[in-house]
């Protein structure tokens, strides 16, 4: 059970529990958004903790947006008051970006700009899916035989298509102001990442990238060990997007791992937060699938398994192979080989990795060029 619940259940009873299921509109809702999450509030009091909770809250609101899209239950004023949450919660997120910059807190500041992002850009592609499902329902309910009909009166047909479209007008507000907000996430990390890396003396480069290699390697531990709850529990067949993920993580902790024995620091510096990132958003990922199946997801919060730093020396040139062997063929150029029909390798989370790889190469040079114009920068503003 996590912290979150532990909390509410001494704290509240069995009324904010139930709380914790409502959906906005519900009667219980207020007491979600009133009661529980104002008692966790209270508990984050360093700007690291808070900018963390408040990233929490705008998860949940974007969980609590999906789940009324399925239900079919999203209206103009809930999407508005989504929507107004998720740009209320990002102010505040950056009053505290600011707060640990101004204390020179840069690893901080970088570490949790990164779990933003990759939170957003898991819900930023949740949301997207979610657009293509209701506009199919929107041409499907347009295509409908209409009956009635006659004097003026609107056929079944027609109002069902009015209320798709109506429903994706709202959703395709809510998209776009998570894309804006990912924007602004993803320009805070990368400057954090800038002054994070400009910090760093010479002689501790060294140390520096080994404690992000071991970060990344207990992120990458973390998620794994996440999917595999979540797939005893719901199932082998789930979570490709997670899986995907996790597969990019892995690729990038390997080749970080080879930058560090090249001594190109820079480099497995960029390599290791990518990893970092991927292996979040496959956990955001997780938490979404979690909330759409109607409970949530137990254990992520409670995981704290890590890797000795001499194990990921020993495993970061293996990782991606052991992964990928059977599972995921390669190519002669690394690339993800056709799969015979009937095979049981999950070629859904396949395709994805193809996806996140092609990408991978473009954000490494320009992450290596901003790292480097960065290196003379100041630590003001």
């Amino acid at each position: 059970m996590s912290l979150i619940l532990v909390l509410i259940l001494i704290l509240g009873g069995g009324v904010a529990a139930a709380a914790e299921q409502s959906l906005p509109g519900d009667a219980l809702y207020s007491f979600k958004t009133n009661v529980n999450e104002q008692i966790m509030a209270l508990l984050a009091i360093s700007p690291e903790a808070e900018a963390r909770w408040q990233a929490r809250v705008i998860e949940r609101r974007l969980e609590e947006a999906e789940e009324l899209v399925r239900e079919g239950e999203l209206t103009a004023e809930l999407a508005e008051d989504i929507k107004n949450d998720v740009e209320d919660g990002v102010a505040r997120i950056e009053e505290q970006m600011v707060i640990l910059r101004e204390e020179g807190k840069y690893q901080e500041a970088t570490d949790v700009s990164a779990e933003f992002e990759a939170s957003l850009a898991a819900h930023s592609e949740i949301l997207i899916g979610l657009v293509d499902l209701v506009g199919q329902e929107n041409l499907f309910a347009s295509d409908t035989v209409t009956d009635g009909g006659v004097d003026g009166e609107v056929g079944a047909g027609d109002a069902q298509s009015e209320d798709a479209s109506a429903s994706l007008s709202y959703l395709h507000s809510i998209v776009l102001t998570v894309d804006l907000a990912l924007a602004d996430a993803t320009a805070r990390r990368e400057d954090a990442e800038v002054r994070f890396m400009a910090s760093i003396d010479k002689e501790n480069e060294r140390a520096i990238a080994r404690e992000r290699m071991d970060e990344a390697g207990r992120r990458i531990n973390n998620a794994r060990a996440a999917l595999e709850e979540f797939r005893a529990e719901r199932g082998s067949d789930n979570g490709y997007e997670a899986e995907a993920r996790l597969l990019a993580a892995d690729n990038e902790l390997d080749r970080g791992g080879t930058s560090v024995g090249d001594e190109d620091f820079q480099t497995s510096f960029t390599r290791f937060q990518f990893a970092i990132r991927a292996a979040l958003e496959a956990e955001a990922f997780l938490r979404a699938e979690g909330v759409a199946a109607g409970d949530a997801l137990p254990g992520i919060e409670a995981v704290q398994s890590s890797i000795p730093l001499d194990a990921l020396e020993d495993e970061s040139s293996a990782s991606l192979e052991d992964t990928m062997s059977e599972d995921t063929p390669m190519n002669g150029d690394g690339g993800l080989v056709e799969q015979e029909a009937g095979s049981d390798t999950p070629l859904k989370a396949a395709s994805l990795l193809n996806e996140t790889i092609e990408a991978d190469a473009e954000q490494e040079t320009k992450a290596k060029a901003r790292i480097e114009e960065g290196a003379g920068m100041s630590d003001g503003f």
